[in-house]
């Protein structure tokens, strides 16, 4: 597959990112429990991310909430030998407390004190551990966590700070609003957002305001969070009655492909701005997902063809 331009910066990347996620270590969680990934061992995440780097693969998502910083810590590591080789994406908006890992929210937390985290002093604070654990002088693009903020031009104006003292070379959101995306969109140094998008949930506006803004768009959940394989999901909430999932599936596994690459190939033709960022924690995976490149996005006829299938 030919390579994506990653937004406005002039910067080819490969079609398809990974999302780190599910390689970040478990965590404690505020007032009891954990957060748990189930990620494989330290030195089997390595080979996979060296894996995926020798592979072609140059962009690769993390954030702060991520393990409480485990995960970009290990990015870090793998990542320092090879920076000029990769594109790394970073999120803030979530407090951590690294030395009991210990991820300083829950589903009780007010949304006051999760604003808090958004707020330009911490936004910078926040953006000098994220460098200090990749172990690297700059992030390429900086993104506020999902349901996080709705501050976007004060946001705005703390980022092109950090853009100007070289710590970061781009921003944007994680979000589903399209709202929230248009205001970021205004941004000078905004490159892209991030969005859930797949098969099953075949519309969001945020893409509309990628395309018309000229910004990447980041696509999580790609394969549906487990959607096309009976998980029950939100986006298989949303879809309701209106998706024939396997129906869907079939057109999805035709010519070879996998069910898993078929829905990666249907994110690369709904739009030339799209680069999906699936999960991954097995060399399994990691082979499926890039065994997708070689088939590339899905024909205009099967688009048609699954468009026939949902129920209007």
């Amino acid at each position: 597959m030919q390579k994506r331009k990653l937004g406005k910066s002039g910067i080819e990347v490969n079609p398809l990112g990974l999302g780190c996620m599910r390689l970040g270590a478990a965590c404690n969680m505020l007032g009891g429990g954990s957060l748990d990934f189930g990620a494989p061992d330290e030195k089997v995440a390595i080979k996979l991310l060296n894996k995926a780097v020798d592979s072609g693969i140059d962009l690769f998502d993390t954030a702060i909430a991520y393990g409480a910083g485990d995960n970009e810590k290990l990015l870090g590591k793998v990542f320092s030998g090879m920076r000029d080789k990769v594109i790394i994406v970073s999120k803030f908006g979530f407090m951590i407390d690294e030395t009991s890992n210990t991820f300083l929210f829950n589903s009780a937390t007010p949304s006051r004190y999760r604003k808090g985290c958004v707020f330009p002093d911490m936004i910078k604070w926040q953006c000098e551990q994220s460098l200090r654990r990749l172990n690297t002088d700059y992030i390429d693009s900086y993104l506020c966590h999902i349901n996080m903020a709705d501050n976007g031009e004060e946001m705005i104006e703390a980022l092109e700070d950090l853009v100007k003292e070289g710590k970061i070379r781009s921003y944007g959101w994680s979000t589903d609003i399209a709202e929230s995306a248009d205001v970021m969109s205004k941004g000078p140094h905004c490159n892209m957002m991030e969005l859930e998008l797949s098969v099953i949930r075949p519309q969001n506006e945020v893409l509309h305001v990628c395309e018309n803004n000229d910004l990447t768009a980041l696509i999580r959940s790609p394969l549906a969070g487990g959607g096309l394989f009976g998980k029950e999901t939100p986006a298989t909430k949303r879809a309701g009655e209106k998706v024939d999932i396997e129906a869907i599936k079939e057109i999805l596994a035709s010519e070879g492909r996998t069910v898993v690459q078929g829905a990666l190939a249907w994110v690369w033709a709904k739009s030339e701005t799209a680069i999906p960022i699936p999960g991954f924690r097995s060399m399994e995976q990691l082979d499926g997902l890039l065994g997708a490149l070689e088939y590339g996005a899905l024909s205009n006829e099967q688009m048609k063809e699954i468009e026939g299938i949902y129920k209007i």
